[in-house]
């Protein structure tokens, strides 16, 4: 096996000194080519919105069955394509008046019997009388992101530690977060928050 890498590896180098290719520049070849792929096919399953206002005229990536009200009760994800990467995946949370609750400071969830806790701060909140959403930032939604799998059991439990709600989390649901959420890494995305640090080699 380790013979058969070696003259892959040494075919690969000989087709880049034929072309006047760099490895480095095949890989960035191949990257690219990685990215146009995932790209045409979220053309034709989401929505691509351009902010003008923005520098670098970064694309928002929507999910075209994202719910028309902010306070029907549903999970949805999206995230934004800016200077050929993505950037910036985000968890939303959206509870109705009947399961909000006022105050969130924790969503926990049972996915296949593990308990996930996602806390919540202040400037992800969104809360009025007609219902709320969260807009949460993938590194504090790592382990929920990490532990969702085709066909999980989830169930939510909204909670400011004084009281709070559940629901079951629907199988559509689910799958369109995975499948967004491995778009979002196909095309280089990784964990970050605008107040943490994340570091991922460690």
């Amino acid at each position: 096996m380790k013979l058969y890498l070696f003259f892959f590896a040494a075919c690969l180098s000989l087709c880049a000194c034929d072309k006047g290719k760099t490895m480095q520049q095949i890989a960035q070849e191949s990257q690219r080519h990685q990215f146009d792929s995932i790209y045409s096919i979220l053309k034709k399953e989401y929505f691509i919105e351009r902010d003008s206002f923005s520098s670098g005229m970064p694309e928002i990536i929507y999910p075209k069955n994202k719910p028309n009200s902010p306070w029907k009760d549903y999970l949805w994800s999206y995230f934004e394509i800016e200077n050929g990467k993505a950037e910036r995946f985000r968890l939303v949370i959206q509870n109705s008046e009947g399961k909000k609750i006022d105050g969130t400071i924790m969503f926990k969830f049972n996915i296949d019997g593990k308990i996930v806790d996602i806390i919540i701060q202040s400037y992800m909140a969104h809360e009025s009388y007609k219902g709320n959403y969260y807009d949460i930032p993938s590194a504090y939604a790592a382990e929920f992101l990490d532990s969702l799998k085709v066909g999980s059991k989830v169930k939510m439990k909204v909670t400011n530690l004084e009281e709070y709600t559940t629901r079951t989390i629907s199988s559509e649901e689910i799958n369109n977060i995975i499948k967004a959420y491995q778009y979002y890494r196909g095309l280089g995305g990784e964990l970050d928050s605008p107040d943490i640090s994340v570091n991922q080699d460690n």
